[in-house]
């Protein structure tokens, strides 16, 4: 199932709309699910500097000291991770956390690969 894309569903819901309602609906939901899924693996596949683009530099250059290549190896670290780098402020701290939760991302999140 992980080779379905976004245009494969909305060609799946095209042939399913005389479909009996339950499986329309079931279908829809599992759909939906699945778009979700893909957007947020995007966003977690991102370079960081990309993810961070409309900040300033400071969060970019963090984030370039602690190694992170994507975003999810970002959102796996651990707040004090973040704070333990060298001229980290609180300041720069926030602004990564409330980037990351415009997207429902967090700080020490674990993925189920």
């Amino acid at each position: 199932m992980s080779d379905i894309t976004e245009r494969d569903i909305t060609l799946l819901e095209g042939y399913l709309m005389g479909a009996p309602d339950n499986i329309f609906n079931t279908f829809c939901v599992l759909a939906e699910e699945r778009k979700a899924k893909i957007a947020l693996n995007n966003i977690l596949n991102k370079d960081p500097a990309e993810f961070f683009e409309f900040y300033d530099s400071r969060p970019i250059a963090a984030i370039r000291l602690l190694g992170c290549k994507t975003v999810k190896e970002l959102v796996e670290k651990r707040e004090y991770e973040i704070l333990r780098i060298p001229n980290m402020g609180r300041k720069t701290l926030d602004q990564i956390k409330n980037a990351l939760g415009e997207h429902k991302l967090r700080f020490g999140m674990v993925f189920n690969d």
